[in-house]
């Protein structure tokens, strides 16, 4: 009996042990919802619990927040400008939104009820004065999961703004009649990635005073639109208006263009595989500065440029990029102004021939990547290109397995800084003739001819490299590569040549005697192992150099000649000794290295 009591009354205890710390967790939770906004006043239960209301206040609004259903609402009043996600911690749990009574909006509404990420339904809106309004940017963007709004009592008058008012939301259906859009100048992403969204009638939007369209349809699911009621005169920016979408059959032969600057992607990633584009006599380009990335990623054939002015055009930076054009004809555009050519037609797998000697690129000063991953490029005609003003090329010619020739020889590299894998993975060319090459102000040359496998020669005679600091991985990964003469390379800047030769398994000969080596492992798996030439200078070697190390045997030439050395012999920590004190004390000398007999040189290799 006595121990039947004495559990009785421990179950009691806990109970209350229980009741005790689900009154601190209210509290605790109160204290926290309380905090999260300067407009709320009291709380009531916790909403972890599922049990209970909270209330609040925003602006001059009343609301309350049902815990099990999910339902924030609103009563009569003026809301505040703050977004609901800054104001309530918790936002991201409303399912339902209810306006209950009168409520007039503010000025600036903008975000106020973005990112609800799991809002699936909003009413009340017949109810919201928003007469006084002229923000409505981002107004519900990022709502993951509404579907559907009804705005046809939305008073828009004076919204100036409306970018991004819809964008990244679930919305599946969306009536626009009501909407006066007389005032709006943005309409800037106000559909983008309204991935959902099928069908839109536009046909009573009014456009006349909007000056940025850019984004507007980007990424949207949209099929079927027709604009031809779009007043666009005062249009200045259509950057990525159509930007991947699905639009299909796009007829833009109504739009007045003639203020237009800028069309950054607007194509981007647009049309349907083996189509053909062509853009409107009446689409006037005449004042267009940007058209980079305007082609890029489509999926047409064949695109049609005679009626594209480009005479003002400065940035034609990716403008070609991923598309799967097979042809181009550029005879007809004026490049003068254009200052940036990078990317232009980079990773094009269908284009085969490219000729540019009609191209004006007297002002162009970025030509990096230009070329790169054009798989299938097997001609090109850069006999008319002016480089004078270059400055960078790196990665230009990059991954472009079809090239087998390239003829550079009226390439004027005077000003060129940056050359980093400029023929990187051309898998197929065999020599290269770069003697006219003037690198007076080249600084980096890191991965210049890395995994060209079948490169047997490169001509470099009178490169100057007194400015450059990296040549790391330069000739790495060129296996057929027998000689290559830096005998005129004086590197006093560099800093990294590491891994330089790296698996140059049939590299004969290699003269390094101005080639400040010290703090890198140059000659790392490198060198033919059946014999090997190099010269040495007044420049220290570090023990992980390479130089040596996989050989049995060193000897200095001496007197004698590569075929017949007659110098001292060393072991390769002999060798590393010798060269691991100050400069000055370095001889300047050749040295043969093999591992089985005496290895004969086909010729003496220019090492002098």
């Amino acid at each position: 009996m006595k121990f039947k009591k004495i559990r009785g009354h421990f179950s009691k205890l806990v109970k209350l042990g229980i009741m005790f710390a689900l009154l601190a967790s209210i509290v605790e939770s109160a204290a926290t919802v309380q905090g999260s906004a300067k407009t709320l006043e009291t709380v009531v239960s916790n909403p972890s619990l599922g049990l209970g209301i909270w209330t609040g206040k925003d602006g001059d609004c009343n609301w309350n927040y049902d815990v099990v259903t999910k339902t924030l609402t609103i009563e009569n009043g003026q809301l505040s400008s703050i977004p609901l996600t800054k104001e309530l911690s918790w936002a991201n749990e409303i399912e339902y939104l209810n306006f209950d009574g009168q409520i007039e909006l503010p000025a600036n509404v903008a975000n106020k009820f973005a990112n609800l990420t799991s809002l699936k339904a909003i009413s009340g809106l017949n109810k919201m004065d928003t007469s006084s309004t002229n923000n409505m940017a981002s107004l519900f963007d990022n709502d993951l999961n509404l579907t559907s709004l009804d705005l046809s009592h939305f008073d828009t008058k004076n919204v100036t703004n409306m970018s991004n008012m819809f964008a990244y939301s679930g919305i599946t259906n969306l009536d626009l009649s009501h909407l006066d859009t007389k005032s709006v100048t943005d309409m800037s992403g106000m559909f983008f990635q309204t991935r959902k969204l099928n069908n839109l009638d536009l046909s009573h939007f009014d456009t006349r005073n909007v000056i940025n369209m850019s984004n507007m349809f980007a990424y949207s699911g949209i099929t079927n639109l027709d604009l031809s009621h779009f007043d666009t005169r005062n249009v200045t920016n259509m950057s990525n208006m159509f930007a991947s979408s699905r639009i299909t059959n796009l007829d833009l032969s109504h739009f007045d263009t003639n203020s237009l600057t800028s069309m950054r992607g607007m194509f981007q990633g647009t049309g349907t595989s083996g189509e053909k584009f062509t853009l409107s006599s009446h689409f006037n380009t005449s004042k267009v500065t940007d058209m980079s990335e305007l082609f890029a990623a489509t999926k047409y054939a064949q695109i049609v440029l005679n009626n594209l002015d480009t005479s003002h055009v400065t940035n034609m930076r990716d403008m070609f990029a991923h598309s799967r054009v097979n042809s181009l004809d550029l005879s007809h555009f004026d490049t003068s102004h254009v200052t940036n050519m990078s990317g232009m037609f980079s990773y094009n797998t269908n284009l085969t021939s490219l000729d540019l000697n009609h191209l004006d690129t007297s002002n162009v000063t970025d030509m990096s990547y230009m070329f790169t991953n054009d798989t299938a490029l097997n001609h090109l005609n850069l006999s008319g290109l002016d480089t004078s003003k270059v400055t960078d090329m790196h990665y230009m010619f990059e991954a472009d397995p079809a090239l087998t020739s390239l003829d550079l020889s009226h390439f004027d590299t005077s000003r060129l800084i940056n050359m980093q894998a400029m023929f990187r993975k051309d898998t197929n060319l065999v020599d290269l003739d770069l003697h006219n090459f003037k690198t007076n102000q080249v600084q980096i040359m890191d991965d210049l001819f890395e995994y060209d496998s079948k490169l047997e020669s490169v001509n470099l005679r009178g490169w100057n490299t007194q400015k450059v600091t990296t040549m790391s991985s330069m000739f790495r990964h060129c296996p057929q590569l027998v000689y290559v003469d830096l005998s005129g390379f004086h590197t006093p800047k560099l800093k990294d040549s590491t891994l330089m030769f790296q698996y140059d398994y049939k590299l004969a000969g290699i003269d390094l005697s101005h080639f400040n080596i010290h703090n890198s492992n140059i000659l790392d798996h490198a060198g033919n192992p059946n014999g090997f030439a190099v010269k040495l200078g007044h420049y220290r070697l570090r023990k992980s150099s390479g130089v040596g190390q996989s050989f049995k045997h060193i000897q200095a030439v001496g007197k004698g000649k590569l075929n017949h050395p007659q110098g001292k012999k060393y072991t390769a920590e002999q060798l590393f000794r010798l060269y691991n004190h100050s400069a000055k004390k370095s001889p300047v000398a050749i040295y043969v290295m093999y591992n089985g007999k005496k290895p004969s040189f086909a010729k003496q290799l220019g090492i002098k």
